[in-house]
């Protein structure tokens, strides 16, 4: 299943990238600052998308062909996973 995953480059994302790599998901990662998930060793593996939740306009690229979501951005009520 291709899962669009926001939230990836914090602590919670990183490890949520990691299991769903391990269930055999396709992940596509949003981020404002692609250069931000250099650093994880899953890098390479996943399909990574510039954007911002709170900018509606720039999730058009994100969409496409995506079954599920998940968000590991902070809320107000805590971590949106």
């Amino acid at each position: 299943m291709k899962v669009l995953l926001t939230g990836a480059s914090g602590y919670i994302g990183g490890r949520l990238a990691t299991r769903l790599l391990a269930q055999g998901h396709s992940v596509r990662c949003l981020a404002r600052d692609p250069r931000k998930l250099d650093q994880h060793h899953w890098r390479d593996e996943v399909e990574v998308v510039r954007g911002d939740v709170l900018e509606p306009e720039s999730l058009a690229d994100a969409m496409p062909g995506l079954r599920e979501r998940s968000s590991a951005r902070p809320t107000r009520r805590g971590c949106d996973v």
